[in-house]
């Protein structure tokens, strides 16, 4: 007798189908988490080249690179358009022609026309994987906030444009108007409230820092932002040698003070602008990927109102990263910081002579 082999019934296939959905359902989510392992391993992996850059500029220096040097550029600018860590590191991360390409005689600093294309410049190094497009709305014009998490929006600003890798203001002062964004922010100083920015650290730093005692023709200077403690201030008066930061002057210990973060959520943060730096108000301050009124995923927002003097100062640390915040440390060990952290705790690890020394994660 011959046999013959039925087809599958209705149930069977439809048996079969399930099967691979949940199979697909169990797979998504591990495929996802291999792909954000991957993504979280290449942003340390820039954070450890900043670090060993550091050190390698602390050999042939003697110091170590700072947030911001008004050194640099040989026409006296406001310290708007003081050079950051971004440009001043590079002859250490191997790209010394981008580096050679800056034109310090510019009247504007990095925005002087001729430093637009070397500031609009995209560098991977200063980018983390994780991170994606801000989320935001198309009409500048409205007294909503464009950028979903935002409080507000000042309408004198006229267009712009964000994107993961780009930011463009072009209403804003000359500052502000255009440059390749970085996530990555170096630590100028952190102070639990205004009290101790002005008990402990005025006489310290400000004696040799505001603009009222010529660093800068800016008004009084660092009244609302300096606490200049931490591993990579921003240099704001010329002919100072002993405003920069050796690894003696970090007091704490390198290993339990954090140099440089993740900081995906400040739009203006291009990687050669002064305002590419960490100031922490911890009285002000978010916990580690949130905002005051909710978790915060997508790397756009701000936790005071969009157009004060604050929103471009005051960074609370955030990355698209689930887990945390990745941050390299002063012996250039990187290491994640978790949502959960005490602010308490972080503000000591980034105060680099607070005398509190604590252990780093």
């Amino acid at each position: 007798m011959r046999s013959y082999r039925g087809a599958f019934t209705l149930v069977e296939l439809l048996v079969v189908i399930a099967i691979i959905g949940v199979l697909v359902a169990l797979l998504l989510p591990a495929v996802q988490m291999a792909r954000e392992a991957a993504r979280r391993m290449q942003c340390t992996n820039n954070l450890k080249q900043i670090g060993q850059a550091q050190h390698n500029a602390h050999d042939t220096l003697g110091r170590l690179i700072p947030g911001g040097d008004f050194n640099i550029c040989t026409v006296a600018t406001n310290r708007d358009t003081t050079p950051a860590w971004g440009l001043l590191i590079m002859p250490y991360l191997e790209m010394t022609d981008l580096f050679d390409s800056f034109d310090k005689d510019g009247a504007n600093g990095l925005q002087s026309p001729t430093n637009i294309d070397l500031v609009s410049t995209v560098v991977p190094a200063y980018l983390c994987p994780s991170a994606s497009d801000p989320d935001y709305d198309s009409n500048p014009k409205t007294a909503a906030s464009p950028l979903k998490g935002m409080l507000a929006f000042n309408t004198q600003y006229g267009d712009f444009e964000f994107t993961r890798e780009r930011a463009s203001f072009r209403g804003l002062p000359v500052a502000f108007q255009t440059g390749a964004r970085t996530h990555y922010v170096a630590v100028h100083g952190a102070h639990s409230d205004e009290s101790e920015r002005l008990n402990r650290y005025y006489g310290t730093h400000e004696k040799n820092y505001a603009g009222s005692k010529g660093v800068t023709p800016y008004a009084a200077g660092c009244t609302e932002s300096c606490a200049p403690n931490g591993v990579m201030p921003a240099i704001q008066r010329k002919d100072k040698p002993e405003m920069y930061v050796d690894f003696v002057k970090v007091e704490d210990g390198s290993s339990h003070t954090i140099m440089l973060s993740e900081d995906c959520s400040s739009l203006l943060s291009h990687w050669g602008e002064h305002y590419n730096v960490l100031v922490f108000k911890q009285d002000k301050a978010s916990p580690i990927n949130q905002k005051p009124y909710g978790a915060f995923p997508s790397c756009a927002t701000a936790s005071l109102p969009f157009g004060t003097s604050n929103t471009w100062q005051l960074h609370d640390l955030r990355s698209a990263h689930p887990g945390g915040v990745n941050s390299v440390y002063t012996d250039g060990r990187v290491s994640m910081l978790s949502p959960d952290m005490d602010l308490d705790t972080l503000r000591r690890l980034l105060n680099r002579m607070d005398g509190e020394t604590v252990v780093s994660p």
